[in-house]
């Protein structure tokens, strides 16, 4: 019994000082929001989805800490319940922050309002009537969590296995970016087959406080990544690249004069045929189809336009986008980026910062102001 109580002591101490570490976070955030609101779009949208997720983890670890406080689950079901839920709880934002890689973050705003309202309403139904609900059914309501999350990771799965094809050709921000994806991939898979295996055998295969640990610590490294992204897009002027100035492609002379055929045909391959919409377009291929092989194109790709092979694709596909918004400027974002050839939101939102100096979402609006001002001006 006095063993019991000290774990008890122990364990409610952890909680406060979990409790401590992400309310810190949240109320930061909150602070970072208010007192800065230049912010585009997709900067906004994002920390809004990881304030949502904290909120969420917070209030839970609140109500469990309240009760806890109080009384002892005597139920080992119920508190195996409990314990799942939260690491669930504290799960949602790394897969959240996943899919804002790869999906526009506006979309996945609006489902995380629907995610975090369903995970949070039943972890606190499992904590306040943990002992008049019957085991079963919190088993099933364990149940359909743990298959919702993992139709969500197999969902996004496919997505990660496809961007590996072109890694070696990203530049280096991109190969960084989607290595830490990878291994927060792989943290968010492994512990979602815990979970699935602890289902089956009815228990916890390893200790909650263990992964509780695991799990707070990555969230803080997320918040600590958003604050660096936007402390560097604020305090960097955007910058635009001036590798790919088109009124220049055709002016370079050729080194050596098969080197200036090669890339003739490279151009007109680029604007005529536009493989660059192929999400999964690679050099070799591009080397097949004029007649060369990868080295002698990487080669006159480096030497002529200063780039590597992905910055070369990733310019022409950004003009496309340029060339659809100016077409149609009620294209989403996120239909920018799918149509315009890019793999991942990611991708597309640090490539256009690059090659137009701004995002996406600051380009669009200062074209619609541009066409509202002109069509609003007068004729004299």
């Amino acid at each position: 019994m006095e063993l019991s109580f000290i774990l008890h002591t122990l364990f409610q101490t952890l909680d406060s000082i979990f409790l401590s570490l992400l309310s810190f976070a949240l109320l930061f955030l909150l602070g970072v929001m208010h007192y800065n609101r230049e912010f585009d779009p997709e900067h906004r949208a994002k920390l809004q989805i990881t304030l949502y997720t904290l909120f969420s983890v917070v209030t839970v670890l609140i109500i469990k800490l309240a009760i806890t406080s109080v009384e002892i689950w005597e139920s080992e079901t119920a508190e195996y319940v409990i314990r799942m839920g939260i690491i669930y709880q504290l799960l949602l934002p790394l897969i959240l922050y996943l899919y804002q890689n790869y999906k526009s973050s506006q979309t996945i705003k609006r489902c995380s309002y629907l995610a975090n309202f369903v995970l949070l309403s039943f972890n606190i139904a499992a904590i306040l009537f943990a002992k008049s609900v019957p085991a079963p059914l919190l088993k099933g309501w364990l149940a359909a969590v743990v298959l919702l999350f993992s139709l969500a990771i197999i969902y996004l799965a496919p997505v990660l296995y496809r961007l590996q094809d072109d890694l070696l050709d990203r530049p280096i921000s991109e190969y960084l970016t989607f290595i830490a994806d990878i291994a927060m991939f792989t943290i968010v898979v492994a512990i979602n087959l815990f979970m699935l295996c602890s289902l089956f055998m009815g228990r916890c295969l390893i200790s909650s406080y263990s992964l509780k640990i695991i799990l707070i610590g990555v969230n803080l490294l997320l918040i600590l990544r958003h604050i660096l992204a936007i402390t560097v897009s604020r305090g960097e002027p955007s910058k635009k690249s001036d590798l790919f100035d088109k009124s220049k492609l055709r002016g370079i002379e050729p080194i050596e004069s098969q080197f200036g055929d090669l890339k003739e045909r490279l151009l007109k391959y680029f604007d005529e045929e536009k493989p660059f919409l192929e999400s999964n377009i690679n050099i070799k291929e591009v080397a097949a189809y004029l007649y060369t092989n990868k080295t002698y194109l990487s080669r006159l790709i480096n030497d002529h336009f200063n780039s590597n092979f992905c910055q070369f694709v990733n310019y022409y596909r950004i003009e496309e986008a340029k060339r659809l918004f100016l077409e149609n400027s009620s294209v989403t974002v996120q239909e920018l980026c799918d149509l315009s050839g890019f793999g991942s939101i990611a991708s597309f939102n640090i490539s256009f910062r690059i090659f137009a100096g701004s995002t996406p979402a600051e380009w669009c609006r200062e074209k619609r102001i541009e066409s509202s001002t002109v069509n609003s001006t007068p004729i004299k």
